[in-house]
């Protein structure tokens, strides 16, 4: 967004060429363009030129752009991102049995373990 809005500037200053062959060179110094018209007509083909490679950017990002991922920092991060793109046909994960029947045996043993209140720990860790 920010890319295509500052895209839209550069023209606008391009376009901006034509109203300024009537200004003086102090009027063209105020506008930043330089101080005379040789040197404002070099800012303009500068920022003329700018927005030709800029508006190049912009069709290479449109026509072969699979996507455009801003705030990379949080789009890697691996506790904060929430990055998914599902391709294909779903498919299972192997080893499948293993995956679902490992988990569920690990998460049995402390609840098969059958301690009563008394015998259990005091709830400062010291197990007595």
């Amino acid at each position: 967004k920010t890319f295509m809005l500052q895209h839209i500037a550069t023209l606008a200053d391009a376009a901006q060429a034509d109203p300024a062959l009537a200004l003086s060179g102090a009027e063209l110094s105020a506008q930043g363009w330089g101080t005379n018209w040789r040197t404002a007509s070099a800012w303009f083909q500068q920022r003329d030129q700018l927005a030709d490679n800029m508006a190049e950017v912009l069709q290479i990002w449109k026509n072969r752009g699979v996507s455009v991922i801003d705030e990379v920092d949080w789009v890697l991060h691996p506790l904060k991102s929430e990055l998914n793109f599902p391709i294909g046909a779903p498919e299972d994960l192997t080893p499948k049995e293993v995956r679902y029947t490992l988990p569920m045996f690990l998460l049995q043993a402390p609840l098969a373990l059958k301690v009563p209140p008394s015998e259990g720990m005091d709830g400062y860790g010291s197990g007595r």
